[in-house]
């Protein structure tokens, strides 16, 4: 696989997608059961871009914390967005999928995911 950058953005109680590695669920009988978790997919992610091991940790605001892996090839980046006790939702946005708290307005998906584009135009 041709490494490439990436940017995730995932709630820690979301009841759809792992957060936890193995694929720990807040429900281990609800949907996708088994399905491997946003931190180990991410650290395989920064992996194959040749990135640290190790995220950096950054403390965004009271609800969200920004993982980055150093070291990465050129061209690659790889950033976690972690959404402490966000659910499965579009952070910044004004649609709520469950209890309101479950979306943070701390950051924006629609500018951090519009950021990337602009930062990683399409290769040949």
């Amino acid at each position: 696989m041709r490494p490439a950058a990436g940017r995730a953005l995932h709630g820690t109680a979301d009841p759809v997608a792992a957060y936890g590695p193995g694929g720990s669920m807040p429900d281990p009988d609800g949907p996708n059961p088994g399905i491997t978790g946003v931190v180990e997919n991410m650290a395989a992610w920064a992996e194959n871009g040749g990135c640290a091991p190790e995220a950096r940790r950054e403390d965004v605001g009271d609800d969200v914390v920004r993982h980055t892996y150093p070291g990465c090839e050129e061209g690659v980046d790889v950033v976690l967005y972690s959404i402490e006790g966000g659910g499965h939702t579009w952070p910044g946005s004004d649609i709520t999928i469950g209890p309101p708290e479950m979306t943070t307005r701390t950051v924006d998906a629609t500018e951090v995911a519009l950021d990337w584009f602009a930062a990683h135009p399409r290769r040949p």
